[in-house]
């Protein structure tokens, strides 16, 4: 699972190669899982998708809460578009 998201989002960041943004990241460490996300302006809507799509996967131990509090910081830190 974790390889599909990753693929799709690398897909994602190949289509917007083309707009001069700057890349973002955002981190969230649970115990001994590490989850970074590195996104641009141009993404910031499907990265907040990928959050939700992320909770819904039993195989993953990412919360609604994970989601709702890296959404939030997402939103904080990026220019809107």
């Amino acid at each position: 699972m974790a390889s599909r998201i990753a693929a799709q989002f690398e897909q994602l960041l190949s289509q917007h190669e083309s707009q001069p943004d700057d890349y973002w990241t955002l981190a969230l460490v649970k115990g001994s899982e590490t989850y970074v996300f590195v996104y641009r302006d141009c993404t910031r809507r499907e990265m907040l998708r990928e959050f939700g799509r992320m909770a819904q996967c039993s195989e993953l131990s990412f919360t609604w809460y994970d989601a709702a509090v890296l959404s939030q910081k997402l939103r904080s830190q990026t220019n809107p578009s």
